[in-house]
């Protein structure tokens, strides 16, 4: 009997051991933190891969995803508070169809930190995850109207390589609460051809957000103009200041396209200066 129990106690051991491994191990990229006022959280994602998701109140949950459908991840607490929710895990496949994840309209989400391309990279076929849906043409944080301060200046590293269409379409419009400057990386791995779409209304509402437009925030785009690629960018950001960067599309040469820069600085009455001569030099 002692022997029993000592051989059950060892797999027991053995056990624990190789799970506590396994849960150490797990990174997380990115954070988010709710407002005070949450009981339930939830958000989608799309993407095929392994994710994992500390709640903050001590729960966790693995998510095995074989498909580019959409999925709610939902979490119900059992008292009201602030919460600091973690993600992590990586993406194996995108749809063309959903937002690799979605947290528009969620008015729980009070701040964000860290990378999301760690977890949604640019996968080795090329394939790039999309952060719109085009089931309703809604960005990724688009309408979260208690999104507070900075942008992650590390928010899509890992993400490099040619734009896809609808790439960042929409993706903080509305997030009026944003505050600080727009970090001057923030699309640094992104270089090739413009894609259709690519910056609509990307910050399109951000009255918050401050200080001068980067000047090499678009810096790897280079070629052709593609359709509404920068149409509606920096829509009333009526916080921004300075002048307009001359260099800021200096990579786009060639024929016009229709819409490509509609609307891209209305509503900016924080910008100063003139006007830069050469700011369309290559069209």
């Amino acid at each position: 009997m002692g022997l029993k129990r000592r051989i059950l106690g060892f797999f027991t051991f053995l056990f624990i051991t190789i799970f506590s491994a396994h849960a150490m191990a797990v990174e997380y990229p990115f954070i988010m933190t709710t407002t005070p006022d949450t009981t339930e959280f939830s958000f989608q994602i799309s993407a095929a891969g392994t994710f994992y998701i500390d709640w903050g109140d001590g729960k966790t949950e693995t998510i095995e995803k074989t498909n580019t459908s959409n999925q709610t991840m939902s979490h119900t607490y059992s008292s009201v508070g602030e919460h600091v929710i973690k993600l992590g895990g990586k993406a194996t496949g995108y749809g063309s169809y959903y937002s690799a994840i979605n947290f528009s309209n969620n008015k729980n989400l009070a701040k964000i930190d860290g990378s999301l391309g760690q977890i949604f990279s640019t996968l080795s076929d090329g394939s790039q995850p999309r952060f719109v849906s085009s089931r309703n043409w809604q960005g990724m944080f688009e309408n979260c109207t208690n999104l507070t301060g900075e942008i992650p200046a590390e928010l899509f590293s890992g993400i490099s390589g040619a734009p896809a269409e609808y790439m960042f379409y929409g993706m903080f419009q509305g997030c009026s609460g944003l505050s600080g400057s727009i970090p001057e990386n923030l699309f640094a791995g992104i270089k090739g051809a413009p894609a259709s779409y690519m910056f609509l209304q990307t910050f399109s509402g951000c009255s918050g957000l401050t200080g001068e437009i980067p000047g090499n925030l678009f810096a790897g785009i280079e070629g052709a103009p593609a359709k509404y690629m920068f149409y509606d960018t920096f829509f009333h950001c009526s916080g921004l200041s300075g002048s307009i960067p001359e260099n800021l599309f200096a990579g786009i040469k060639g024929a016009p396209a229709e819409w490509m820069f509609a609307d891209t600085f209305v509503g900016c009455s924080g910008l100063s200066g003139s006007i830069p001569e050469k700011l369309f030099a290559g069209i």
